[in-house]
C-alpha cells in the first residue's frame, strides 16, 4: 500500500472489474505536444528496426547455406532450429483513434499541470472532484490527523522531521523561523542521488560528526591538529587551519568553485558573494557585506549569517540564495540551487578533507608528534606512580628503562600503555572490592619466592 501511486492503481482497477464493458490498457507517451512526441517516434522506431532484424534471421535460417556439407547442415539445423513461420510485423495503429488518445492526454496534462500551478500559487483546488479518499478498492489506509498517508515519506516525515528540527534548533541555536531558512529542498535532492556512502559523509560533513581530532580524543586522548599547533582541531578549525598545503587547497576550491559556478550558470555576482562569504569565514580579516553587493544578495548575506556562516561552509544555504538567482532572471533557480549545493560539499569540503588527511598521515603530522609525546610521558607517569595505581605484584610491569623510550616505536609504547592501563584497571576493581568488606581470591593464593615481589 506504500508503493508509488499504490492507491491511485487500486481505485483504477476497483473501477475497471465495476465497469460491465471490456477495457483495455494501453500506454501513451505523455505530453507528445513537446519533447514526448519524439519519443514515441523513437519507440516507434525501434520497433520497426527490431522486426525487420527478427525478419533477416528468419529469412538466413531459412536459405540453406550451399558451402556446407549435408552433415553440417544437419547439425547446423539440430542446434538452430527454423520457427515455423515469419515473425508478424507490429501492429498497425489507427491513425485517427491514436490523434484521439494522444489529445486526452495532452489535455489531462494541462488539467493537472493548471490545478497544480494554481494550488502552489495559493489557491484552492477543485470543490467537486471525481473520487474522495479513502479511494475505492484501498484494502488499508493510513490517516495522520486529517491527511491520508499515500507514500511512505509522509510517514518518515511524521516520524522524523520534528525530532530533527528540535535537534538542530537546540544544537545550532536557531529559532523556527531561522530553521524555516535554510533550504532544505536542494539538501534533500541532493543527498538523494548519493549512493550511501555519500549520505553518511554529508550528512557528517553538515552536523560536525567527520573524526576530526576533537571527536577522536575521547578514543586517542589527544586532540591535537595535525597541520599545524592548534591543540584542539574542532570542525570549524578543519577550515582554518593556517597549514600552508591546507590553504593551498582552500585557495584552489574557492577559484575551481567561481569555474564551476560560470560553466554551471550560475550568476557571476551570486557565485563572487558566495565566495567572498566563504573567504571571510575561513580567514576572518575582511567584512561579510561590501557595499558593492546588490541587494538581493545582501539579503541573502543576512539570511545566511543568522544561519551561520560557518555553517554555510558545511551545506547549511540560505533560501535567499535562490531567491537572488531568481531575481538574477534565473529560469529554474531551484536546478540551480541543487547545483550549487552540490558544489559545496564536492568542490569545497571533499577536497579540504582530502588535503586534512593527507597531512595527518603525512611525515610531517604535528599530531602524531605529540601523540608520540604523550605516550612518552604516560609512560614515564607510569613509573613514577606504580607503587600508588599498580598492584604490587604488577608493578614490575612499569621497570623500564626510561633512557630508551626516544627509541621505541610509537606501535611499541602504545602496547606498553594498554597493558599499564588494563592492569591499572584491574587493581582499581580490586580495591573497589575490598572497599565493599570482600576480599579478593588472590587473598587466599600461596605466594611462592620467584624473586619478583
Amino acid at each position: 500500500m506504500l508503493d508509488p501511486d499504490a492507491d491511485l492503481v487500486l481505485a483504477i482497477h476497483e473501477l475497471k472489474t465495476s465497469m460491465q464493458h471490456r477495457v483495455t490498457l494501453k500506454h501513451v507517451y505523455g505530453h507528445q505536444d513537446g519533447r514526448g512526441k519524439a519519443k514515441a517516434e523513437k519507440k516507434e522506431k525501434r520497433r520497426q528496426e527490431e522486426y525487420e532484424r527478427r525478419l533477416q534471421e528468419w529469412e538466413d535460417r531459412s536459405d540453406p547455406d550451399s558451402s556446407e556439407s549435408e552433415t553440417e547442415a544437419e547439425v547446423h539445423s539440430m542446434f538452430n532450429p527454423q520457427p515455423s513461420c515469419a515473425p508478424s510485423p507490429p501492429p498497425k495503429e489507427d491513425n485517427e483513434q491514436k490523434k484521439v488518445e494522444v489529445q486526452v492526454n495532452i489535455e489531462c496534462d494541462r488539467i493537472a499541470s493548471e490545478t497544480t500551478a494554481t494550488i502552489l500559487a495559493g489557491g484552492s483546488p477543485p470543490d467537486k472532484t471525481i473520487l474522495q479518499m479513502p479511494y475505492p478498492g484501498s484494502k488499508v489506509m493510513l490517516r495522520i490527523g486529517k491527511t491520508w498517508i499515500t507514500s511512505k515519506k509522509e510517514i518518515y516525515r511524521a516520524r522524523r522531521t520534528k525530532q530533527m528540527k528540535s535537534y538542530c534548533m537546540e544544537k545550532y541555536g536557531w529559532t523556527s523561523e531561522v530553521y524555516d531558512s535554510v533550504n532544505w529542498h536542494s539538501i534533500k535532492t541532493v543527498r538523494a542521488k548519493l549512493q550511501r556512502s555519500g549520505k553518511m559523509q554529508t550528512c557528517k560533513i553538515m552536523h560536525g560528526w567527520l573524526p576530526v581530532m576533537h571527536m577522536r580524543q575521547y578514543i586517542e586522548g589527544n586532540s591535537q591538529c595535525p597541520g599545524c599547533n592548534c591543540k584542539d582541531e574542532t570542525m570549524a578549525h578543519l577550515f582554518r587551519c593556517k597549514n600552508r598545503e591546507a590553504r593551498r587547497t582552500r585557495e584552489e576550491c574557492l577559484e575551481k568553485l567561481l569555474k564551476v559556478g560560470k560553466k554551471k550558470r550560475i550568476p557571476q555576482h551570486i557565485m563572487e558573494a558566495i565566495c567572498h562569504v566563504i573567504k571571510a569565514e575561513t580567514e576572518g580579516n575582511s567584512p561579510i557585506i561590501r557595499r558593492t553587493f546588490p541587494p538581493q544578495v545582501v539579503t541573502a548575506i543576512k539570511q545566511q549569517v543568522r544561519i551561520g556562516t560557518s555553517l554555510m561552509l558545511r551545506g547549511f544555504l540560505a533560501t535567499g540564495w535562490m531567491t537572488a538567482m531568481r531575481d538574477a532572471g534565473v529560469k529554474k533557480p531551484e536546478r540551480q540551487m541543487n547545483k550549487l549545493q552540490q558544489m559545496i560539499w564536492e568542490t569545497w569540503c571533499k577536497p579540504i578533507w582530502s588535503t586534512r588527511n593527507r597531512i595527518l598521515h603525512g611525515p610531517d603530522s604535528k599530531y602524531f608528534v605529540a601523540y608520540d609525546k604523550g605516550l612518552s610521558e604516560r609512560i614515564v607517569w607510569y613509573q613514577d606512580h606504580k607503587h600508588e595505581v599498580l598492584s604490587r605484584c604488577d608493578q614490575h610491569m612499569a621497570n623500564i628503562d626510561v633512557s630508551r623510550i626516544h627509541r621505541m616505536t610509537r606501535r611499541v609504547k602504545k602496547a606498553w600503555v594498554k597493558q599499564l592501563d588494563k592492569i591499572r584497571e584491574a587493581f582499581a576493581v580490586e580495591n573497589r572490592t575490598r572497599s565493599r568488606g570482600q576480599n579478593a581470591i588472590t587473598q587466599y593464593l600461596v605466594r611462592i619466592a620467584d624473586g619478583i615481589t
